[in-house]
């Protein structure tokens, strides 16, 4: 109750007074993604009223801090979209479920929201990239804010050899999620990277960019069923998703020759529900 009473004084307060100069299409953009993600809002953020008027009736110039229920905090700067917050700590876009000890990689991590999610679903080791300076910023400080520890941060764009230079990184040298979102260099990252350093990757999870010239989802699904993942494709909605995993047991083991661990990999019977929500699906 006093979530809904902090929104409705806001909301009377703040009437009349949006400026002019914001985009009508991005705030039409924006209650779209309120719409989608309304109903698990307040199950996920303490603050989620707070976040409402935010984004509503955007007359703040200062930061968003997100108070997660998960028990973390984040900043996110006042040019951020409530689409990319909605997407990661939301809706779960990219299917993260609980992944205690196992490496995630994180290519376009922006100012760390997924990297965050994942350290506190339990991941032992987090690689994340981000080439912009002031998003990298934003990455360092919510990682250091919440003392994700297990988070390593790089300042550096993706290509095709980002995949082999984790797994010289990760443990047992197998990558058990790779997330991406790049705006399109996931083609370089994927079609760049040899057949071994692919065949210790778990699964991936990733926003497609076909608007990207020279972009070809085909070449990029071609190449993953070639490694033996089996992809799912997102369709009816925007932007579209795209999730390769592996239907069999791989049996991991690292360059030293010793036995690690056996990573299982069966096919989830949910395959197209595995959004909490079903709503990319």
């Amino acid at each position: 109750m006093a979530q809904r009473g902090f929104l409705i004084g806001s909301v009377c307060s703040a009437m009349g007074r949006i400026s002019p100069l914001i985009s009508f299409r991005n705030w039409l953009s924006t209650i779209k993604w309120i719409t989608l993600s309304l109903t698990r809002l307040p199950s996920v953020a303490e603050n989620w009223g707070e976040v409402l008027v935010y984004f509503v009736l955007p007359i703040r110039k200062d930061p968003l801090s997100l108070r997660m229920r998960l028990g973390y905090v984040l900043e996110f700067p006042r040019e951020y979209t409530y689409q990319a917050i909605a997407e990661v700590t939301i809706l779960n876009v990219y299917n993260l479920e609980p992944c205690p000890g196992q490496v995630i990689v994180d290519i376009g991590a922006s100012i760390g929201d997924f990297s965050a999610f994942a350290a506190k679903l339990g991941a032992g080791q987090v690689f994340a990239f981000e080439p912009d300076v002031k998003a990298y910023g934003g990455l360092v400080r919510n990682v250091q804010a919440n003392r994700f520890s297990i988070v390593t941060a790089r300042n550096a764009a993706a290509d095709g050899s980002t995949i082999p230079q984790v797994l010289s990184s990760a443990t047992d040298n197998f990558v058990d999620f790779l997330k991406i979102d790049c705006e399109g260099c996931e083609m370089g990252v994927l079609l760049g990277a040899d057949a071994e350093s692919l065949a210790r990757v778990g699964s991936i999870h990733m926003e497609t960019h076909a608007w990207v010239p020279g972009y070809s989802l085909d070449r990029i699904i071609d190449r993953l069923q070639q490694s033996g993942f089996e992809v799912i494709e997102s369709t009816g909605r925007k932007p579209h998703y795209l999730h390769a995993t592996r239907a069999r047991r791989i049996t991991n083991r690292a360059s030293s020759g010793k036995a690690t661990r056996v990573v299982s990999y069966e096919k989830d019977q949910h395959s197209d529900a595995r959004n909490p929500n079903g709503m990319f699906s």
